[in-house]
């Protein structure tokens, strides 16, 4: 097991220490999801030797997660663990299976229109399609204020910080990431509630051991929400981003948007569809293209 490996995962299990004095003091119970879902995917090949094509693919995929929350005083802390595997039936190399484990604690306020700190560990393990060699470990840490400036509006402010460590005897050399992430999210809801907006602005920084793979990337992302009954949601997103590579002149433009509804089909089961359209211009011919997108998700709890 490599350092990396060792340091991530005894950070989860800090975590979920610090939790453990609470579980005599609360009744919740571990919550399971399990989803399956089809789609349009923009997924990036990697054959080798840094050989990489952007493009848009048909995906396959499902996983299984378990999460519980645990009360200690004012604050709540959930922890989270799944498992994941998504194909790529035309590219089958970009296929992957992934192990996720996520702590976060949210933390009430009452600081003025200050009213929430949130903090917390993300961890994840790629591997190949066959599970069977590592693609990359990957940690991030972040933390997040929340503010109520006025009734049914929510700003928040987030840092993340991650490192990605790739395994680059199966994949190729240079692609060791440090990342910074700096994002504002304004969330509003009607009166009633029966609408409600989203709004996403980021910044992106990631450092690679190679210049050619690291990058600036500035976005910004709505989405919007319409109650058509009481089990039936429209939805609709737009969004894109300027990435700017740091070596190679390489500058990408891309711009996504969606239509799509949500559905519940019973107190345990959500139903997902949606169509749109992406596209992405870059100064790399192999890495521009543009395409219809279409995908549906099946969500269930137990």
């Amino acid at each position: 097991m490599t350092a990396f490996r060792q340091i991530a995962g005894a950070s989860l299990l800090s975590l979920a220490a610090l939790a453990t004095p609470a579980l005599a003091a609360t009744d919740d119970q571990w919550h399971y999801e399990g989803t399956v879902f089809a789609d349009r995917d923009s997924a990036d090949d990697i054959a080798g030797a840094g050989e990489v094509e952007t493009r848009l693919q048909t995906r396959l995929g499902a996983g299984i997660a378990a999460s519980r929350s645990f009360s200690t005083g004012s604050a709540r802390t959930d922890l989270s663990f799944g498992l994941s595997h998504e194909a790529y039936p035309d590219h089958d190399r970009n296929s992957r299976t992934y192990l996720d484990a996520e702590a976060e604690t949210v933390q009430p306020l009452a600081l003025g229109v200050l009213s929430q700190l949130r903090y917390g560990l993300e961890l994840r393990e790629a591997l190949d399609g066959d599970a069977a060699e590592q693609i990359y470990s990957r940690a991030r840490v972040f933390g997040a204020l929340r503010f109520t400036p006025a009734p049914r509006n929510i700003l928040q402010l987030r840092l993340r910080l991650g490192y990605r460590n790739q395994d680059e005897g199966n994949t190729f050399q240079g692609y060791d990431q440090s990342e910074v992430l700096l994002d504002g999210m304004y969330l509003w809801a009607a009166p009633d509630k029966h609408r409600r907006l989203a709004v996403t602005s980021w910044y992106e920084g990631r450092t690679a051991d190679y210049d050619r793979f690291s990058y600036d990337e500035a976005g910004l992302r709505l989405v919007g929400r319409q109650d058509l009954s009481e089990t039936l949601q429209l939805v609709g997103w737009l969004g894109g981003y300027a990435r700017d590579y740091r070596d190679g002149g390489r500058e990408d433009r891309r711009l996504t948007s969606a239509i799509g509804i949500e559905t519940g089909l019973s107190d345990h089961s959500t139903l997902e569809l949606y169509t749109g359209w992406e596209r992405n211009n870059s100064t790399y011919a192999d890495k521009a293209f543009e395409g219809a997108l279409a995908g549906a998700r099946l969500t269930v709890t137990f």
